[in-house]
C-alpha cells in the first residue's frame, strides 16, 4: 500500500481537503495583512525622505522586502495547495507521485516548521507519521535533487 493511499483514504481526503481549506482561508488574511503593511511602511518611506531621514528609510525599505518575499511564500504556499486539491484524486490512486506532487508535499512539510499556520503543523504530523521521518529529513535539508526550494 503506498503511504499517499493510506493517507488519503476517502475518509482521510475529505479531513485532509479540509484542513487544506482553512489553511487557504488563514492565508488569504495573512497576505491581506502582509499588503496593509506593506503599503504603510512604502508611505513612512516616502514621508521619511521627504523630511532628510535615509538611513532610517533604509532601514524601512529592508521590511518591506522581508514582507514581499514572505507574502511570495504564501503565495507559492497557495499554489502548492491547490495542486495537492486537485490531484488528490490521482495521489489516492496511483503509487508513484509525480515529483511535482512531491515537490509540494515536500515544501508543506518544510514550510510548517516556520509556525505562522498552526493547521499546517497538524498537516505535517499527519504527513510525516504517514510517509515516515525519512520525508522530514529530506525536506528540511536543501539539498540538490530534495524538490524544495532553497529560497
Amino acid at each position: 500500500m503506498n503511504m499517499f493511499e493510506v493517507l488519503f483514504g476517502w475518509r482521510k481526503a475529505s479531513r485532509c481537503k479540509k484542513l487544506i481549506r482553512r489553511v487557504q482561508c488563514r492565508l488569504k488574511l495573512l497576505k491581506n495583512k502582509r499588503d496593509s503593511i506593506v503599503r504603510q511602511v512604502r508611505q513612512d518611506v516616502v514621508q521619511l525622505i521627504k523630511d532628510g531621514h535615509e538611513d532610517c528609510a533604509l532601514s524601512r525599505i529592508d521590511q518591506i522586502y522581508k514582507d514581499q518575499s514572505l507574502k511570495a511564500v504564501y503565495d507559492l504556499l497557495d499554489n502548492f495547495f491547490g495542486f495537492i486539491i486537485v490531484n488528490l484524486s490521482y495521489i489516492r490512486k496511483h503509487r508513484d507521485c509525480p515529483n511535482d506532487i512531491n515537490g509540494g508535499v515536500k515544501f508543506i512539510i518544510c514550510f510548517a516548521r516556520f509556525g505562522d499556520l498552526p493547521e499546517l503543523i497538524k498537516l505535517r504530523n499527519s504527513l510525516v507519521n504517514v510517509m515516515g521521518k525519512g520525508l522530514q529529513r529530506i525536506a528540511v535539508e536543501l539539498s540538490y535533487g530534495n524538490l524544495v526550494n532553497p529560497r
